[in-house]
């Protein structure tokens, strides 16, 4: 058994801590098949799963190894909820990036419990190993498949506010996190350009008073600074928040919020964010659409499935918001979205925006997925959506009215006045 470099304490004898040991299996046809090489792919692989569980733990945790390819992990900062989808994320990545899809032989066993933890580093490696074989719950992951828990996972409960507790504070408090990077908070319509109207409203960070100040989206505001992950979750807290007070009074309308493509790109961001949608209930009348924002160009297609792929609690849709829709022309894979979208080319003449335009709908159509634009900023932009048959949008050129998530809950759907101007009923 060898400790990790660092020698951490543990917590008391007498406290539990969330725990799991990761195993590789089936490696004997792999390391007949590299021979000699598979010393240094071993070296390889402990490192990847160092660096990986280090980003996740805290100071006070502990990562043991108890053999080839078999380690015991604390998690002390994470739920008993997080520490299985943070072990999921770690087997996922060593099955399909490590050693490839096409390896079937090759999976990664997953124990997790709440153990005891040993008040000295030297008892930590056998004693959790001996608790987590004998109480934990075990979880099968390869490249392609996942197979059921061999035991009932242990209820966890998570640390987010939840629209139970109350239906107005989780919005407050998203006012008040961006009131401290002077943003505010607005719930945006999203119209449907043929109908004129919106069942659905995109809880975002905006900034400016005036008309021609107005731009929104969190991501593209706050770009890759360290607290947007908070931000996008207290988001994700208000619009349950604000789900059910429409929920209460019986109205039907869809919530939207963004999360950032690079947060996801994290592994410890995205771990927080999954564990916090999974901790949100959203009725089968008042949905969630979760939009990945600002996906680069040139961002792997599997990567970006992927993540669609991980966000789909029930009740929960994810739409994607690429930086330029010129990538759409290489998308050749189902991404699994529910819509596909973007922003048309600013300078770009009527020729070129209409191409844009109805390449996004070819492609949301080839996809299975609804198409939209955001920054409809311009009548001659509105044009070119609606000669593409673009199926919502948003933007200056329909209007800037919003709600703060505080006012009573309108009548849905809202109508839009054929001038752009809208009628809030």
């Amino acid at each position: 058994m060898t400790a990790a470099p660092q020698d951490n304490q543990l917590r008391p004898a007498d406290a539990s801590v969330p725990a799991a040991k990761l195993q590789v299996l089936g490696l004997a046809p792999i390391k007949r098949k590299l021979g000699d090489k598979w010393d240094r792919l071993s070296d390889l692989v402990h490192k990847l799963f160092e660096r990986a569980i280090a980003n996740a733990q805290g100071p006070n945790d502990h990562f043991i190894i108890l053999d080839e390819l078999s380690y015991v992990v604390t998690f002390g900062n994470l739920s008993l909820q997080q520490t299985n989808l943070m072990c999921a994320s770690i087997a996922r990545d060593v099955c399909e990036h490590l050693f490839g899809d096409k390896i079937d032989e090759v999976s990664v066993r997953t124990i997790i419990a709440e153990v005891v933890a040993p008040d000295r580093a030297i008892d930590a490696g056998a004693n959790l190993d001996a608790a987590l074989e004998r109480d934990g719950v075990e979880t099968i992951h390869t490249h392609s498949v996942q197979s059921e828990p061999s035991r009932p996972a242990a209820k966890v409960s998570e640390n987010y506010p939840t629209p139970a507790a109350s239906l107005v504070e989780p919005i407050s408090a998203a006012h008040a996190l961006l009131a401290e990077k002077g943003l505010k908070l607005g719930l945006f319509p999203m119209w449907e350009l043929k109908k004129g109207a919106s069942n659905s409203l995109f809880l975002t960070a905006f900034s400016g008073n005036g008309v021609s100040a107005l731009t929104t989206g969190t991501s593209r505001l706050l770009g890759a600074e360290a607290p947007i992950i908070d931000i996008e979750i207290s988001h994700l807290c208000a619009a349950a928040a604000y789900a059910a007070r429409v929920r209460a009074e019986n109205k039907v309308c869809a919530l939207a919020v963004g999360v950032s493509y690079d947060t996801l790109g994290c592994f410890r961001s995205r771990i927080r964010y999954m564990a916090a949608l999974q901790a949100m209930a959203f009725p089968s009348s008042n949905p969630l659409l979760v939009r990945i924002e600002q996906i680069p160009e040139g961002a792997p297609q599997g990567r970006i499935a992927e993540f669609v792929a991980m966000l789909t609690p029930k009740n929960v849709r994810v739409t994607l918001e690429f930086c330029s829709l010129a990538s759409l022309r290489r998308v050749d894979i189902r991404l699994g979205a529910t819509a596909l979208g973007g922003t048309l080319p600013a300078n770009a003449d009527r020729v070129l925006a209409l191409e844009t335009a109805e390449r996004l709908v070819q492609k949301a159509m080839a996809q299975k997925a609804f198409s939209y634009l955001e920054n409809l900023d311009s009548p001659e932009h509105l044009a070119v959506a609606n000669r593409a048959n673009i199926r919502f949008g948003r933007g200056l050129a329909l209007n800037t009215r919003h709600f703060s998530g505080l006012e009573p809950v309108p009548a849905f759907p809202l109508a839009m006045a054929p001038a752009g101007s809208v009628a809030l009923v």
